[in-house]
């Protein structure tokens, strides 16, 4: 059971990573750059849908593989490097777009 169900978000995390990444569009960098502030599609309800996915398909790969201990200690190294990544977003962002920002952040999750 653990199998399928570790299959099934790692496989579904594919498409929606793709498709947030894809959204996302020229605003994409590595390091945190002020291009555009998207709103849309997945955007318009997470912050971070690229973090969010990535941390949900790698959980689904811990448990397809049965890497239980292994997979928990990842997930905790890998959400701390997300959390603080996305805490430099926020800081680029908030310094680019100001209160458009702000609005944005009242209105979408993590």
């Amino acid at each position: 059971m653990a199998i399928h169900c570790g299959n099934g978000a790692g496989h579904s995390r594919y498409a929606l990573w793709f498709t947030a990444r894809a959204q996302l569009g020229a605003a994409f960098s590595l390091k945190p750059e002020a291009r555009k502030l998207v709103t849309s599609g997945f955007y318009s309800k997470f912050r971070h849908p690229i973090y969010l996915f990535s941390t949900i398909g790698l959980a689904g790969l811990c448990i397809a593989m049965r890497w239980y201990i292994f997979g928990s200690v990842y997930l905790v190294a890998i959400s701390i490097v997300q959390s603080r990544r996305a805490k430099a977003e926020r800081a680029t962002l908030e310094a680019a777009f100001r209160e458009a920002y702000r609005e944005y952040r009242k209105q979408t999750w993590l």
